[in-house]
This record gives C-alpha cells, structure tokens and sequence, in this order.
C-alpha cells in the first residue's frame, strides 16, 4: 500500500512531455462521467477521443481503461441508439474542435501556422474520414453485431479503418490515390529541412514557398480521393450520413 500511495503521488506530478496531451496521470471517472455536460473539457474530450482511436498498442490496465471509456458510450440506456450515435457524434466534435484549436493556436497565441493546417488537411482529416467509414460500414450490418464490428476496428489506425471499411463495402480501389497522398505528406514532415523551413514560413511569403505550394496542392489530391470515398459512402446508403454527418 505504501509502494501504491508513492507510485500516486508521482504520477500527480506529471511527466516530462510538455504540451503533450498524455503528460499528467488522470481519473478515468474524468473521462466516463459526464459526457457532454458544463464538467466535460476539452482535454477530457481529447483523451476519450485518442484512447479510442489510437489505443490499439494498450495493456493492461491501459486496456482496460479504453474499455471502460467505450462502455461509456455502448453501455448508455438512452443516449446510446441504434447506431451508438453519442460515440460517433463525440468523435466528430472532437474533430470540429481540433479546426477551431488551429484557429486560437494561430490567430490568438500566434504560433507556427503552416504545419498545423497541413496537419489539419491531411492527419487530421484522415482521422475524421476514417470514423466516418467505419460508422458507414457498421450501419450496414445487423444490430446485434454493430458494437463488436466498431469496438473491433476502431484503434486500428485511420488507413488500416478505411481500407477495412471500403473492403466491405466494394469500394477498395478508392483507397490508393487517398493512400498516396497522404504518403507525400508524410515524407514532406519526416523531412527535417522541410520541416524546419515550413515552423518558419511566414504566412505572408506562403506563395513563395515550393514546400508549401506543393503540400497544399497534395491537400487537394487528398480531398478529392476523400470526396470520391465519401460518394461511394453515400451510394452504398446514404442515411448515415445524412442522419449522423450532416444533420
């Protein structure tokens, strides 16, 4: 018990990773009570959000807790639906909230803005794509295996969730010219000059830049390999999308 009250009371004081999101130990009745009510945050948001989506790697008692943030959802009496709406619409506000994040982080605290909206039209939009296509998929299958097929799939990284989803629903082709152009992206970052050049690039030179002008001009290959999924989506039955993504 003294061991346990010790290893607490250094995880209070969090760790070493600052201006990351996982650098404090949290409450996990935090993160599964009172969702969506005046004592959820936006960090409580973001934690569900990336424990849900990018907790493949967990376990234990991390596992476990990834779980029991799922249960919150699943497990509703009320709020739960059909189509475990309340997971997918806490989903989409967390994406709506990393857009309107760029915008204080920029215009408000006046960080670095090239790679954030890159970041925001290519990893961050995948993201989104990729619950979109799994809560697509899911409301094709029958209601008694809805909640295994999402709980299954939805830590699977965004590529690996899409190409699942558009395998199911025959659209597999439409993955490649999304894959490539995210693939350019991800070259352009992992490339420390690239990378240094656009922390640097002032918004006003943006025009100047070849870096910049071509990973921008990469973001429109990637939306309209996204529009073409997200057609595809809409032919196979669009009521999700209408229901769940628009209205």
């Amino acid at each position: 018990e003294t061991r346990r009250r010790q290893m607490i009371d250094c995880l209070r004081g969090g760790f070493d990773i600052p201006e990351k999101t996982f650098d404090q130990a949290i409450d996990l009745r935090v993160l599964t009570r009172n969702i969506g009510g005046r004592q959820d945050s936006n960090e409580s948001l973001t934690y569900r959000a990336l424990l849900l989506t990018e907790g493949a790697c967990l376990a234990g008692a991390g596992r476990a807790m990834k779980h029991a943030v799922f249960r919150a959802y699943a497990d509703a009496t009320i709020s739960r639906g059909r189509f475990l709406a309340s997971l997918g619409n806490d989903l989409h506000r967390y994406y709506r909230t990393l857009c309107m994040d760029y915008r204080h982080k920029v215009d408000e605290l006046d960080k670095s803005w090239a790679i954030r909206v890159l970041k925001l039209r290519h990893s961050r939009k995948l993201w989104h794509l990729a619950n979109l296509v799994l809560f697509s998929w899911a409301a094709t299958v029958a209601d008694d295996e809805r909640e295994a097929l999402v709980g299954e799939h939805l830590d699977l990284p965004p590529l690996a969730r899409i190409a699942a989803g558009l395998r199911a629903l025959d659209g597999g082709p439409l993955c490649g010219p999304l894959f490539l152009a995210y693939e350019r992206f991800l070259a352009a970052i992992a490339d420390p000059e690239r990378r240094e050049h656009l922390d640097r690039l002032d918004h006003d030179h943006r025009e100047g830049s070849p870096t910049y002008r071509a990973l921008r001009d990469n973001a429109d290959r990637l939306d309209e390999a996204a529009q073409a999924i997200v057609g595809h989506l809409w032919a196979r039955g669009p009521e999700y999308l209408i229901r769940f993504g628009l209205l």
